[in-house]
């Protein structure tokens, strides 16, 4: 008798999992986007069978996924990133960094600068791409970070913007090339950069990159009634000393005590085309080619502890143009590349027309 029960469960079995089957190539047959719904399928007696299509569904979700990132990719191509690293790394550190002085017990479990206490000291996000392609990563981190810091600085009462359009105007990087936050931060500490409202984002190259007073800070006349002029007087802003971090721990730190890192990135057509929410992780080591700027961390009982960072792609893009990727590990090394510098007003503007390099 038991013989001929485990026989019987056997066959109603393997008739579910056919009937199932049959279902399932129907769905992918008649190319059903998104989830497959579990009320579409015959009733579930094995949790076996229940996991299978649970599988099922994923691997029908990556599916979706690539054949969508393969169209894009032969529509608009594979990524390009502007990430150009320097052959010198340059910092001005003046006193202990909060590595040095923050204790691990002192860092909560969960923190964004977004909201501490439900006040919100980020900058904007922006489009590095528009009104044209422009491989500004490295000037759009940088800034973004130092803009961030500032707001924390003066507790959000005087909330400012810098202009990374003045850091291509001045050659410290471009948009055909790229550059790296590192010297941009250098190059800021020598030389001060104004606010956005001095010099808008047209992501473009000038033709000529000669940081005149007309490439820092400008203002037109009324309804083009003659050239635009350069502005004499306005704010500028330097820092007090800058440097690197790596290690989630360290970057921790860093980020709790004084605000916003930019930090390189290796971008793969995956995240570019295809990233949508959540937690991203990855087993791609390519090389750092992109620049972001990371705001805050999370932790989940799915993926554990997690980055919270801003992107430079337009607020269409991804979490309203944040992601979301995992900490320590499988994380398109976020953690081997971080920039921070302490910014300081420091007021009145150069003469007009006076190049300022990187080595003066």
């Amino acid at each position: 008798m038991s013989t001929l029960l485990t026989k019987a469960s056997s066959k109603s079995e393997e008739a579910t999992t056919l009937s199932i089957s049959k279902t399932l190539a129907t769905l992918l047959t008649q190319k059903t986007p998104g989830k497959i719904r579990l009320t579409q399928l015959p009733a579930l007696r094995k949790k076996t069978v229940y996991k299978n299509i649970i599988n099922l569904q994923r691997d029908l979700e990556a599916a979706n996924l690539d054949a969508e990132i393969a169209a894009k990719v032969a529509k608009y191509g594979s990524y390009k990133g502007s990430f150009t690293k320097s052959a010198v790394e340059y910092s001005k550190i003046t006193g202990p960094e909060p590595k040095d002085w923050v204790k691990d017990s002192d860092l909560p479990e969960r923190f964004w600068w977004g909201d501490v206490d439900g006040v919100n000291y980020l900058s904007w996000t922006v489009n590095q791409h528009i009104p044209v392609y422009c491989g500004s990563c490295w000037a759009q981190a940088a800034v973004g970070a130092m803009s961030d810091r500032i707001n924390i600085a003066n507790h959000n009462l005087s909330r400012r913007f810098l202009s990374a359009q003045v850091l291509i105007n001045c050659g410290v990087g471009d948009c055909l090339q790229g550059g790296d936050q590192n010297v941009a931060y250098e190059w800021i500490m020598k030389h001060g950069v104004p606010e956005y409202g001095c010099q808008n984002y047209i992501a473009q190259n000038p033709e000529h990159a000669t940081c005149s007073g007309l490439q820092k800070c400008r203002n037109c006349p009324f309804f083009g009634e003659g050239p635009c002029f350069a502005v004499k007087e306005y704010t500028s802003w330097t820092g007090t000393q800058h440097g690197k971090v790596k290690g989630a721990n360290d970057m921790k730190k860093e980020l709790w005590a004084r605000g916003s890192l930019a930090c390189g990135i290796a971008v793969n057509d995956e995240f570019y085309h295809g990233y949508k929410g959540g937690v991203y992780e990855s087993h791609d080591q390519s090389p750092i080619d992109h620049v972001v700027t990371v705001v805050g961390w999370g932790k989940d009982d799915v993926n554990g502890e997690f980055w919270i960072i801003r992107n430079s792609w337009g607020t269409y893009w991804g979490e309203n143009g944040y992601f979301r990727i995992k900490m320590h590990e499988n994380n398109l090394r976020i953690e081997e590349d971080c920039s921070w510098i302490v910014p300081e007003v420091m007021g009145a503007s150069q003469a007009e027309g006076e190049v300022m390099a990187l080595d003066a």
